[in-house]
């Protein structure tokens, strides 16, 4: 969820009756268990619609299946081709690798996924540990 004119900060949830009545501008969901399709495209796309998102995207991890709509008028309505999209608001393109979804910046450096992210931590865990093991060895001699 992307909300502007409010300042950065982490939240569980948005609640947005405590946030000066300002609706997100820019909503992603995911398909999950809990979150049914019919659910996001159905319930979500209309409450969404009614405290007008500019932009709303669907997302299903297991099917590649990415839908998203755009405020035209009063309403939320389909976007045609997402292969390729940038959203006119925060500038990222999507993209599909098989039934992967790629996320790029206005930059064109592909956002890193969630499982990169989690190796180049390991990876910095790993190389501060070598380094300290090389401080220890050097105190030593």
């Amino acid at each position: 969820m992307v909300v502007f004119a409010l300042p950065q900060e982490d939240r569980r949830s948005y609640k947005q009756w405590e946030e000066d009545n300002i609706s997100p501008q820019v909503v992603f969901e995911i398909v999950s268990p809990r979150k049914s399709i019919t659910e996001l495209e159905v319930a979500k796309l209309e409450l969404y619609s009614e405290y007008k998102a500019q932009q709303y995207y669907v997302y299903d991890p297991d099917t590649g299946r990415l839908k998203g709509w755009l405020c035209r008028g009063e309403v939320l309505t389909p976007i045609e081709v997402m292969e390729g999209w940038i959203s006119p608001r925060i500038g990222i393109r999507f993209e599909k690798e098989g039934r992967e979804l790629q996320i790029y910046p206005p930059d064109g450096e592909r956002f890193a996924t969630y499982v990169e992210i989690l190796e180049q931590k390991e990876q910095a865990r790993q190389n501060a540990e070598r380094e300290r093991q090389i401080d220890i060895g050097v105190k030593k001699i």
